[in-house]
């Protein structure tokens, strides 16, 4: 499952990515989604929020808006490859 929130005049984007839960800690996800995506986010964990495992904060100060296209295919390649991953572990 994916999700998000609208950001509301801020410089982050807020998305849900279930997939985080198939893999053995928040930190090996993250390193999947660094090496294998090209895909930087901060987990929600890391400010202290527990309860909100799957949870990640993208920044999207930066971004020229002739840019979300790729941006956006960056991160539609990382769910597609995570559930590959997940889907490829032979349990």
């Amino acid at each position: 499952r994916v999700d998000y929130q609208r950001s509301e005049g801020g410089i982050y984007i807020s998305v849900y990515l279930d997939y985080v839960h198939s893999f053995g800690s928040t930190e090996e996800y993250i390193s999947f989604l660094i090496n294998r995506c090209g895909l930087g986010i901060v987990p929600f964990e890391y400010f202290g929020s527990s309860s909100n495992k799957g949870w990640f904060r993208i920044s999207i100060g930066n971004v020229d808006l002739k840019n979300i296209d790729p941006i956006l295919e960056t991160i539609e390649k990382a769910v597609v490859s995570s559930v590959a991953e997940i889907n490829s572990r032979v349990f």
